[in-house]
């Protein structure tokens, strides 16, 4: 595990202390708002930029096969003005190829400056929790006569500036994502008139396109995004002490385009209150594209948990995902398609506990599967360390895996392949 994923359980944390804090701080309670809506995932966008590198590494490694090509000819065995052409090709390919390059390395680093703002953030609330939890349990000292009047008068007035703070703090997160979020989309516009300059005449019309798909996807995060700050705020005083709000806590939308032009539709809720000892997740996609104008259908999946909570004693939690893509169309084509599954549960007592999931997938097409699993412990819903291993097979008899032993300090890469 990465220092980028100590995020989740510094935000549990957080919000766990400001909670608690909510019992006698009102000004508490929109700090655990703020809190809700400033939540992220660090360890999935740093996995995202390493995904992004390895595509950069990848297009040097063409970039110096193409250039190795023109090298090996030797110039008393072609000198003609036609190497001389193939020379200026070479180069104005190459050229594109270190555009594209340059732009991978673009996003990796915007990538994980979205990862370092959240995990900054985190580091602040958790910090900001603990003391609002300090002076809550000042005040809770003089209602019970321990601490005395004007000292509790002073606390209530400084978990003020504490909201001020923290309206500052989640500002100052949202300002640093839209940044990154900014470069991302001028760099991609730059790269795309450079590719065209040098020859790349489809390059516009690659952008313009891809702008929409991606209109269509950030479309759906703002609605996703606005409506759980709005059921969010709702909620704001749903404590377990005194439900409150709505039973709906937040919902998830997903539009998104693959390369080949695919998109995957969905939705799903969670629905608990912070008083019941149990709440529920589910959600569901379809796939569909257009195959020469006509529309495709080309697959579906759902997913569902279940987590009980009880105020006293251990908590646990179990659910399972199933998918199916089909790339010519379900029950249709000479193509096969692939399904996926997996399930997953967690255990705790108090702010610790264990999780593990298994996922498989089968690929119908060329006879390949693949299955990976994970399991470790967790404190306030963050990993805190664990394995994880993947085990593939081609289909062909040649097999691999490799594992990891996670930890927040180091983690422990092994593994190795076969052959039947």
């Amino acid at each position: 595990m990465s220092l980028y994923g100590n995020d989740k359980m510094l935000m549990g944390i957080a919000k766990a202390e400001a909670m608690y804090a909510m019992t006698v701080l009102p000004p508490a309670w929109i700090v655990n708002f703020l809190f809700k809506l400033s939540e992220g995932d660090a360890a999935k966008l740093e996995k995202a930029a390493k995904a992004w590198e390895k595509t950069a590494k990848e297009i040097d490694g063409i970039i110096d096969s193409i250039r190795d090509t023109g090298r090996k000819l030797a110039q008393q065995d072609w000198n003609a003005e036609s190497r001389r052409m193939f020379e200026q090709k070479v180069d104005a390919m190459c050229a594109q190829l270190e555009q594209s390059r340059a732009f991978c390395e673009v996003v990796k680093n915007a990538l994980l400056v979205c990862a370092a703002a959240l995990l900054a953030y985190a580091v602040f609330a958790a910090a900001m929790g603990t003391y609002l939890a300090v002076q809550a349990t000042i005040v809770i000292g003089m209602i019970a006569g321990v601490v005395s009047a004007p000292a509790a008068a002073g606390v209530i007035t400084a978990s003020s500036v504490c909201m001020k703070i923290t309206y500052g703090a989640t500002a100052a997160l949202a300002g640093a994502l839209s940044i990154a979020g900014s470069i991302f989309g001028i760099h991609a516009s730059v790269t795309a008139g450079r590719q065209e300059r040098l020859g790349n005449t489809e390059a516009r019309a690659d952008f313009r396109q891809a702008m929409v798909s991606g209109s269509a996807t950030a479309l759906t995060n703002l609605a996703q995004n606005g409506a759980n700050a709005g059921l969010a705020f709702v909620n704001r005083l749903d404590t377990p002490l005194k439900p409150a709000g709505i039973p709906l806590q937040k919902i998830d939308l997903d539009a998104d385009r693959n390369k080949d032009g695919m998109w995957t539709v969905g939705g799903g809720g969670t629905v608990g209150r912070a008083g019941s000892p149990f709440s529920v997740e589910g959600g569901g996609n379809v796939k569909f594209s257009r195959n020469d104008g006509d529309f495709q259908f080309n697959g579906m999946g759902a997913e569902g948990k279940y987590s009980h909570t009880p105020p006293v004693g251990s908590n646990w939690s179990a659910g399972g995902k199933i998918d199916y893509t089909d790339e010519d169309g379900m029950f249709q084509g000479p193509k096969n398609g692939e399904l996926g599954g997996g399930v997953n549960g967690e255990w705790g007592v108090g702010d610790g506990g264990v999780k593990a999931e298994l996922e498989g997938k089968k690929n119908f097409e060329d006879g390949s599967w693949k299955a990976s699993g994970n399991a470790g412990a967790t404190y306030q819903g963050g990993d805190v360390a664990g394995y994880k291993g993947e085990y593939e097979n081609n289909g062909k008899g040649q097999d691999q895996y490799k594992g990891t032993f996670n930890n927040p300090i180091h983690d422990l890469l092994h593994g190795g392949q076969g052959q039947k």
